[in-house]
């Protein structure tokens, strides 16, 4: 009965991060997706089921000798993997329509630390050019 419960877990956890994963990162995420405090109990949650899961898995496989209805932990196991193997993708299916950035618009390496171009004030008319000069000790 633990490796059901562990692998129900483990396949709830799949779909519930799926979820999340494809209502945040959405192109227009919804507003209650910016309240911190309901990002973090997604977490903990997604957290706390892998926990149980893997300690429900742990429990089954030191007690392997006392289980006897491995009919239902192969069932459970084939439903789990039937049900995240439908769900995920279309669960996260969102996230996959978010824009992707194109290479005009994204900084290279060479101009990462300076902005450069017209209409950038230069630092030239400020006294000392904009640099921090050290005096040497006399």
């Amino acid at each position: 009965m633990n490796a059901a419960i562990g692998i129900g877990l483990l396949a709830a956890t799949a779909i519930l991060f799926a979820w999340a994963y494809g209502q945040y990162r959405r192109p227009a995420p919804a507003p209650w997706t910016r309240i911190e405090s309901l990002s973090i109990a997604v977490v903990l949650a997604i957290v706390s089921m892998i926990c149980f899961g893997l300690a429900f898995l742990g429990s089954f496989a030191l007690d392997l000798s006392a289980e006897t209805g491995w009919t239902a932990d192969l069932v459970t196991a084939g439903v789990a993997l039937v049900l995240c193997w439908l769900l995920v993708p279309r669960l996260m299916a969102p996230a996959r329509q978010a824009p992707q950035p194109s290479p005009a618009h994204s900084a290279g390496a060479a101009n990462l630390g300076s902005p450069s171009g017209p209409g950038t004030p230069s630092n030239r008319n400020v006294p000392g050019g904009g640099r921090s000069r050290r005096r040497r000790a006399a």
